[in-house]
């Protein structure tokens, strides 16, 4: 019972630390970008990062999850997801790019159409690096429960 209270304890202080990491990294990200472009260009990646950041929930799809909590996970089941994600990241990616010219239009904005299709090639490589994120908080819960 005191070894499960440890790790509880020492999995959730990891995951604060990863999450402040993150936040703390894209703060940063937004700072540089934000001082090295105008009002106007930063302006109009908040634009496109609105449905982006809207379109990232559905690449994991919650697969990620279940494949860090599976009991005995064999390659096969990792190689379905793997594939499955690069599937979702490539029709999100053709997605966003058929909807550049509606959310250009939308805005009023005819930058925007080449913005969001070139930031729609983001949710394709992200798919790419899901399982192996899963894959490694995976490693990291096991030998962290063997210790």
């Amino acid at each position: 019972m005191k070894n499960l209270r440890h790790r509880t304890i020492n999995g959730i202080g990891w995951n604060m630390i990863s999450r402040q990491g993150s936040q703390l990294i894209t703060f940063i990200i937004y700072v540089i970008l934000a001082r090295l472009l105008s009002p106007r260009e930063f302006g109009l990646i908040a634009m496109v990062m609105v449905f982006g950041r809207f379109a990232y929930i559905f690449a994991e799809m919650g697969f990620a999850g279940a494949l860090i909590q599976k009991q005995d996970l064999e390659q096969e089941q990792s190689s379905s997801v793997f594939w499955l994600n690069i599937m979702v990241g490539l029709l999100l990616m053709l997605g966003f790019m058929s909807a550049a010219p509606v959310i250009a239009t939308f805005y009023r904005e005819p930058l925007l159409l080449k913005l969001t299709m070139f930031v729609s090639v983001a949710y394709f490589v992200y798919s790419f690096g899901i399982v192996q994120r899963a894959l490694m908080k995976r490693h990291l819960i096991f030998e962290q429960s063997r210790s």
